[in-house]
Order: C-alpha cells, then structure tokens, then sequence
C-alpha cells in the first residue's frame, strides 16, 4: 500500500506532497495542473519509462521522486547524465541497471502495467475483443500457464502412444523369433557355435600366414627387380669362394700340427745348462717368427710367451742343447712358409733353410 508519494520538478510539479489514506484514494482539480503528471511520474519510477530528460521541469536538472510504501521507502533520482534508485532495505543505491528496473524495486513497486490507465484510453476490458479479454483473464489466473500444460500433456502422451505402438511391434517380432528359436535343435547349435570358434582360430593363423607369404612375395619382387650378374662373374666368385674354403681348411691344418710340436716342446724339462753366446738371441728370433705367422690364435700367444720365459732363463746343458736343436730342426723341416718372408716353401727351400740353421 502506498504512503506517500513526494515529487520534485517533474514535468509541472515543482515540489508536490501527497499524502494516501489507506482505501481508495482521488486527486481531483483543474485541467492543467498536473493529475495526470502524477500517474505518469508513478509509471516511470516503474518502468524508467519513458527514457531521456524531457519530463524534468525547465529551468532545472534535476528530477526527485520518493514514494513511501507500508513496508519500505523507494527514492528516485534523475539528471541528464546519471539517475539512480534507493530502498532503504538496501545499504548502496542502484546506480548501473540499464534500461530496465531493478528486481528489488519491482518487487517492493509490485505492480504491471494493468494497474495504470491513462487519461483518454479505453475502459479497462470493456471495448477489448473477447480473445483478448480471454487472454488477459487467462494471464492473470493462470489458466494460461493450465493451457501449456495441457498442450504439453497432450503432446507427451501422443508421443508415448507413440512409442507404445512401435514396443508393441517390437514385442510381437521378439515373440515370433522366440517362437522360432525354440524349433532350433539347441545341440547343433553349439556344435556350430565351436565350429565358428575353431574356424576363427583357423583364420588367425591364415591371416598369419598369409601376411609372412606376402612378404616372401615382395621379397621374391624385390629380388626379381634387383640388376642381375653375368655366368662368368658368378662361375669366377663360386671358385674364389672353394679356392677359400681350401685355404681356410690348410690353415686349419697348419694350426693343428703346430699346436702338437708345442705341446711336445712343453713337455721339455728345464735344466741348468751354459749355452753358447748368442743362442738365446736365435731362439728368441725363431720364437718371434712363429707369433709372426700363428698369432691369431690366443692359446698359442700364451704358449709362445711362456716360451720366451723359459728361454730366457734356460740354463741348459750341452746334451740337452742339442737335442734342443733337434727339435728346432724337426719344427723347421715342417714349416710350409718362411719364417722370414712368409712365401710358400718348396721341398729344396725346406732343405736349405734347414741347412742354414744347422
């Protein structure tokens, strides 16, 4: 219920007072004098309609506007660049709502645009046209919001019907196919349910399979692709290859003889004996030319050092000395190579470098 309403230079009041009696209430006088400035000033604090300034009296720059309720006081204020509302339930004023209306301030106004009626307009409903007066009567009783529930009532159960008929259908085509599963023989079934699962199995391995044949076959299109070799090129490499088949098989051979003479030269006691000058430098020469030749292999890298310690410390006596160069003159007698150039021995070179060492 409103209080009081106290207005300040708009549109023709300069500073009104009014004063509300709790009921009906009736300002009456002069055309001219500013009744209808009231209804107006009241629907603007409403709906900050209209917007502008051209309702703030001339000659000033300011608009005041206070309405006092029975439950809260709203002020309202307006100049060309700000405007603003206050309740005094709220500590801050509103200063930043746009063209619209605080919520706050609708609610405690609680008023439409129903409870306004402007001078020369029509009687409220009664030169309205019955839709219309049916579609207000609707608004403000909630028949409207009735009649969308309805609608959607109505539309939900069209669409559940809807869906009823097609589960239905659904339910009969399940039914059938039941009726038909249970003519099925269940046991052939899973005999051809495992089949399946067999077959599946099979065709993993397959798939397998087929993936490595079709690399073979890139690999066979690859080769076919690749620049092929002459006969006479190929004829000339298998006979280099059996020409290093035989000489890996000599090599083999050699390598076995001479591991038995060292193993026999191992087994040569260490004596006290005095050696002439200068054989220990020979022996130390001939032991030299065997890691030459034979030093790819580490067992005789080892013997051969061995070797050369106990030659350097060999204190032998002259029976022993000579039975030493026998030995020496077996081993040379069995070189296929020299000693010193590494060329292949002939029988006369054999007999001459043995010759020479004796």
């Amino acid at each position: 219920m409103i209080e009081q309403i106290h207005v300040k230079n708009f549109e023709s009041h300069e500073d009104s007072v009014f004063d509300l009696s709790p009921g009906v209430n009736a300002i009456v006088g002069d055309s001219h004098v500013g009744k209808s400035a009231i209804r107006r000033f009241f629907h603007w604090i409403n709906t900050n309609r209209p917007l502008g300034t051209d309702f703030i009296k001339k000659g000033t720059k300011r608009v005041f506007g206070r309405v006092q309720f029975d439950d809260g006081v709203l002020t309202r204020t307006k100049t060309a660049k700000t405007g603003k509302y206050e309740l005094d339930s709220e500590p801050d004023p509103f200063s930043s709502f746009g063209q619209g209306v605080p919520e706050k301030v609708t609610e405690l106004i609680n008023m439409s645009d129903v409870n306004f009626q402007t001078q020369h307009g029509s009687f409220f409903l009664l030169q309205d046209t019955p839709g219309t007066v049916a579609s207000y009567l609707r608004s403000v009783t909630g028949l409207d919001e009735l009649t969308t529930v309805t609608s959607d009532i109505g539309t939900r159960l069209r669409s559940t019907k809807s869906r009823l008929t097609t589960q239905t259908q659904l339910v009969e085509e399940m039914q059938e196919e039941m009726e038909q599963l249970k003519r099925l023989d269940l046991v052939r079934l899973e005999e051809c349910i495992q089949e399946y699962k067999e077959l599946e199995e099979r065709n993993g391995v397959i798939r397998g399979k087929v993936q490595s044949l079709s690399r073979v076959v890139d690999r066979i299109r690859e080769l076919n692709e690749a620049p092929s070799i002459s006969e006479d090129i190929a004829k000339a490499l298998k006979d280099r290859m059996d020409e290093l088949v035989v000489e890996g098989e000599r090599v083999d051979d050699e390598r076995f003889q001479l591991r038995a003479v060292l193993d026999r030269i191992k087994e040569v006691e260490v004596v006290d004996v005095q050696v002439r000058d200068g054989l220990l430098d020979e022996v130390q020469e001939t032991i030299t030319t065997y890691q030459t030749n034979l030093g790819r292999s580490d067992d005789l890298d080892g013997v051969l050092k061995r070797l050369v310690a106990l030659g350097k410390g060999a204190k032998h006596d002259e029976f022993r000395l000579v039975e030493l160069r026998e030995e020496e003159q077996e081993l040379l007698s069995q070189l296929k190579d020299c000693p010193h150039c590494g060329v292949e021995l002939t029988e006369e070179s054999r007999e001459r470098l043995v010759g020479e060492e004796r």
